[in-house]
This record gives C-alpha cells, structure tokens and sequence, in this order.
C-alpha cells in the first residue's frame, strides 16, 4: 500500500505500509506494517521503500513474493539487479534503496519476485507473502 499524500504543515508526508497474507486466496493477516514518508513525494519511492521493509523483517532463506500495481517498481529492480555498470547503477532513481534491498538479499539469502496486480484485488495496493 502507498501513496496517501498528506500536507502536515510544512512536511509533505506519504503513508506506506504492507500486510502478510497466508496465501493470495485467503484474507487472513498474518503481519502488517505502516509508517510515514517524509520529503521527496514519489509513489515509486514509496513503493521501493516498502519493498524494502518487507526484506527487513524477513528470515534469512527466505522466498517473497511481493504483489504491487507499481510497474515502475518492477522496472526499477530488474534494471538496477541486470545493470552492470556502477555509473548506469547511480542513474536509477532511488539508487541507494536498490542497493540496500541487493545487500540484504545477497547478504541473508532472499529470493524476491515481485508479480504486477490490478489495484481492484481488494485486499490492498501491496501485498506480500514469505515463505
């Protein structure tokens, strides 16, 4: 879930946040999470941060599925995990989030595939499910 765009006086806030699911049929919460943005409003950003989130409370060898409606997203992380050329790296927006969601699955051994959805699923704009 992202993109909640608030105005709190002179910060600009973007609600994020995510649900475990015990599976893509089932509307059982197993876990959840919600925080705040602050500064540089960007849905992506949001986006990329959640994903981020998410390989933060997970246990080494894991596998994430993460299903968002962000395209934009997915197009991040392929480029930023097939871009070989570190001066290429740094022009991905939100290069430094990329970095750190690589560390931690190369570092703890997670396998993340994120899946695009349709917002209509009705259980969420992002949903993500650890095996």
């Amino acid at each position: 879930m992202d993109g909640s765009l608030k105005q709190i006086d002179n910060n600009i806030m973007m609600a994020i946040g995510w649900i475990q699911i015990e599976s893509i049929d089932s509307k059982k919460i197993i876990a959840e999470f919600s925080a705040a943005n602050i500064e540089w409003p960007s849905s992506t950003k949001a986006e990329i941060i959640v994903i981020l989130s998410v390989l933060i409370v997970v246990t080494s060898n894991s596998n994430v599925v993460i299903y968002t409606d962000s395209q934009n997203a997915i197009n991040q992380y392929n480029c930023y995990k097939s871009e070989l050329s570190f001066k290429r790296k740094l022009k991905i927006t939100g290069y430094l989030i990329w970095k750190i969601i690589l560390y931690l699955m190369t570092k703890y051994n997670i396998n993340l595939r994120l899946i695009k959805i349709k917002v209509t699923l009705g259980i969420g704009k992002m949903i993500s499910r650890m095996l």
